[in-house]
């Protein structure tokens, strides 16, 4: 399980999310919440769902 205390560089998180993606053929991810606005930060989640 991932350290949820540490940030994780976002290209680190790209990388993760697109190889669960891949691993599950997803189609479509749309993200939403802060990152999706650009007002994350450091204790922010990534909110995204499966089209």
């Amino acid at each position: 399980m991932a350290n949820l205390n540490k940030t994780m560089p976002i290209e680190e998180i790209i990388s993760r999310v697109t190889s669960i993606a891949h691993k599950y053929n997803a189609k479509r991810l749309d993200l939403f919440g802060s990152f999706a606005r650009g007002t994350q930060t450091e204790r922010n989640i990534i909110n995204y769902y499966e089209v």
